[in-house]
């Protein structure tokens, strides 16, 4: 069961952790993130299923996906979290994007797949990138 998911310059967010409770509602006006929400969910699944490449392919890139401040400033990065529930445990995913610049390409940089029990644990691992 997801615990929590945590956005670092992903489309809409900037630096966001949304926790999931069982049942969880998306509401709000139009242009709240409801979308860019779900959408973060799938990126995670299509980027550990089929790699990064294509799951960014899919949403129109790298420039696409990743946050823009209000002035059109650009990041050269993003990441994405999801802390997993299982039972009493769960597992803590972290993903930081970037583009390569001698490659060319982009690479998803795995920090840390750690047994984590909340979403504190999730912070405290994110923090250390």
């Amino acid at each position: 069961m997801i615990k929590s998911l945590t956005l670092k310059r992903f489309r809409s967010f900037i630096d966001t952790e949304v926790a999931f409770d069982n049942p969880t509602f998306l509401v709000g006006p139009n242009g709240s993130g409801k979308s860019n929400l779900v959408d973060a969910l799938a990126f995670l699944s299509d980027a550990m299923d089929v790699q990064v490449g294509p799951a960014l392919s899919r949403r129109g890139g790298f420039e696409t996906v990743k946050h823009r401040s209000a002035g059109g400033v650009a990041f050269d990065e993003m990441g994405l979290g999801v802390t997993l529930g299982f039972g009493p445990t769960g597992l803590a995913l972290l993903a930081e994007i970037r583009p390569i610049e001698d490659l060319d390409l982009l690479r998803k940089i795995l920090h840390s797949i750690k047994p984590a029990d909340s979403p504190e644990a999730l912070r405290r691992l994110w923090s250390k990138a």
